[in-house]
């Protein structure tokens, strides 16, 4: 615990040498002392979030450098533990970034996230392809001899942390690695700007005629986000609230389809189309997966699953379909019969 504690106090005398200004002025730097430890989002500006990151980075660095670079013989204390609490800082500025970007964010943050998404993506790449501190990580997961079960699987995650992002890679192949880790982060940030925004942007306003069904309390909202957009009227957007509100109430399968429609095709096409960034993804991922030696991306992402491998997933998959298509086919016509029998013509 003593060099768990060493390496903590290194990092905040970085933080400290960085920019103690800033650290005294930044809400998100400062511990948190409202009740149950919540953010103070009350004080937290938006010009906050990157000066938090890139102290946060910077202090997270100094802690995985002084990890690696400790003379002392790799143990779990010093090395595996130590790891985990190292970047709590980083933890928590991420936290309430992330959260609030995706409840309710602005061109000021979503351009914070786009410049901060690189630094983060080279951050992770510069620990899993440092070989002093992976060398670290095998020694202990080499030795586990003694160490508790609960410490046996935190060394055993360590290891496979780094060797499935490319520590064990040759140094071309690790510079490639971390090439994709940084698009595919920036990819993922796109498509999730697309999204919010495709959402955001859609709306279908509804005649008095198509209130009918409606409980006061849709009705009210639908009057609400009309007038937020300047329409008068009502409106049903794709937010939540609204969207399966009138999905669950209303007895217009007319709109309802209209809505479904919109919701499962978001994004798809027009202004925010995300078609070519799937694209990307996917071929993106099928190459990290190859350097890491498997036949396809979700080889490697069920490894660690139940699963193991695509193929169980596909076998498992066709038993499912095999043995319930009869239910579903019998569900269906039951289904048909009921809307028949309640006038849908459809």
């Amino acid at each position: 615990m003593k060099k768990i504690l060493n390496v903590l106090q290194i990092a905040i005398v970085a933080l400290a040498v960085i920019g103690c200004t800033t650290v005294k002025k930044n809400p998100l730097l400062m511990p948190f002392d409202a009740e149950h430890g919540t953010p103070p989002y009350s004080k937290i500006e938006n010009e906050h979030f990157y000066p938090a990151f890139q102290l946060a980075i910077q202090s997270a660095k100094s802690g995985i450098e002084a990890i690696a670079n400790n003379s002392e013989a790799p143990t779990f204390q010093n090395t595996i533990e130590a790891m985990e609490y190292n970047g709590e800082s980083l933890s928590t500025v991420s936290g309430v970034f992330y959260n609030l970007i995706a409840s309710h964010t602005n061109d000021t943050l979503d351009a914070v996230s786009i410049k901060v998404s690189g630094e983060l993506s080279d951050y992770s790449n510069d620990i899993m392809m440092n070989e002093k501190l992976f060398e670290r990580v095998k020694a202990v997961y080499n030795n586990m001899d003694g160490l508790t079960d609960i410490e046996k699987k935190l060394t055993t995650n360590a290891y496979k942390s780094f060797s499935r992002n490319g520590a064990d890679l040759s140094k071309e192949s690790k510079l490639r690695y971390a090439e994709i880790a940084k698009r595919l982060s920036e990819l993922s940030l796109s498509f999730d700007k697309n999204n919010r925004e495709a959402t955001n942007a859609y709306s279908l306003e509804l005649t008095k005629e198509q209130l009918a069904g409606l409980p006061q309390f849709v009705i009210d909202m639908a009057a609400a986000d009309a007038k937020a957009k300047g329409v008068d009227g009502w409106v049903i957007t794709l937010q939540a609230p609204s969207f399966m509100s009138y999905m669950q109430y209303s007895p217009n399968s007319e709109i309802k389809e209209k809505l479904w429609r919109a919701s499962s095709s978001l994004s798809i096409g027009g202004e925010f189309d995300n078609t070519k960034i799937i694209n990307e993804i996917v071929n993106l991922r099928l190459e990290q997966a190859n350097l890491l030696g498997y036949k396809t991306y979700a080889d490697y992402a069920l490894e660690d699953n139940m699963a193991k491998d695509a193929k169980t997933v596909n076998d498992f998959l066709a038993e499912v379909s095999e043995k319930s298509m009869a239910y579903a086919k019998k569900d269906i016509e039951n289904v048909t019969a009921f809307a028949k029998a309640n006038g849908f013509k459809g």
